[in-house]
């Protein structure tokens, strides 16, 4: 091959240039491979400070420097009932406790079968209803996994350490879905009179927003409600264990599950934070949890 190409370059110089020309050219338009399926965003492996104090956030993880080894995709939205009422329909997912109009019941709260609610975020659903659903065969790209804990929350904070998906600014009401003033008006209308609202906090939806709502929240990658609209289910929780002994801790094995990201029905300030964590029994299916997926970059 370099016989060949000194000859053309003592024959014709200027068609060697032309090849050579042509090559780079080609190169240049390859596209790079996309490294998420559609409806995820990449948030770049590295290393960030996990955790928080006590008095500062709810039952955060003890502060630490952590590294996320590998790249990794998360979608974009929390997973509406549009998208579970699919997978039921498909026999993969179980349905998730439903709606009831009745006032003084918490299933008032949750979105399945509730009016006009296909576009909010699936609620009400077990931790292994959410793995279920993650795992099911029929996404873009194929099967899921739900995010380890030290994935959501580099997703949430970045590698920087913000202290909520947006940035370090929590004045502002229209970045997220919390439970402000209009949520405590609509709880005491049916008849649940012990909720109050997050101090100086209103906006415009009492309970669950639309899924793509709140874009003035997003990450820097794009993720939206990472803060606030539903608390999303973890897997891997950090080290398996909890730092608040005041919390009740399940007695039955692998007893405890980890829900991240404050929610509409968050009233507290330290519940706001993305370093705050909740924890709950495997089986839990509260109306302030919900989901959204994880998968490997690549």
């Amino acid at each position: 091959m370099q016989n060949v190409t000194a000859a053309l370059a003592r024959r014709s110089p200027l068609l060697l240039v032309a090849l050579v020309g042509c090559h780079h050219a080609t190169r240049a338009t390859t596209p790079a491979p996309t490294a998420c399926p559609d409806g995820m965003v990449l948030i770049a492996a590295g290393g960030f400070e996990v955790g928080d104090d006590p008095q500062s956030s709810f039952d955060p993880v003890p502060r630490r420097w952590q590294r996320v080894e590998r790249a990794f995709c998360v979608e974009r939205t929390e997973v509406s009932v549009a998208l579970f009422r699919r997978c039921v329909e498909a026999g993969a997912c179980t349905a998730p406790r439903a709606f009831v109009n009745a006032t003084g019941n918490s299933d008032r709260l949750c979105n399945w079968d509730r009016p006009d609610a296909e576009r909010h975020p699936v609620n009400c659903v077990t931790p292994a209803q959410a793995r279920a659903y993650c795992a099911w065969s029929a996404h873009p790209g194929g099967p899921r996994r739900l995010p380890r804990e030290t994935e959501w929350e580099l997703a949430a904070r970045g590698r920087s350490g913000r202290l909520y998906a947006w940035g370090d600014d929590a004045s502002a009401p229209r970045r997220a879905n919390l439970c402000g003033a209009e949520c405590e008006a609509f709880a005491h209308s049916i008849d649940m009179p012990a909720v109050t609202a997050f101090p100086e906090w209103e906006d415009p939806f009492p309970v669950t927003a639309p899924v793509d709502a709140f874009s003035e929240g997003a990450s820097p990658e794009g993720a939206l409600n990472l803060t606030g609209n539903v608390s999303e289910w973890v897997d891997e929780p950090f080290e398996g264990q909890q730092t608040l002994t005041t919390v009740l801790t399940p007695s039955e094995p692998g007893g405890v599950a980890i829900a991240r990201g404050a929610s509409f029905f968050t009233r507290n300030p330290r519940r706001a934070r993305a370093m705050s964590r909740e924890r709950e029994v495997p089986t839990a299916n509260a109306p302030w949890i919900g989901l959204r997926c994880a998968r490997d970059a690549g």
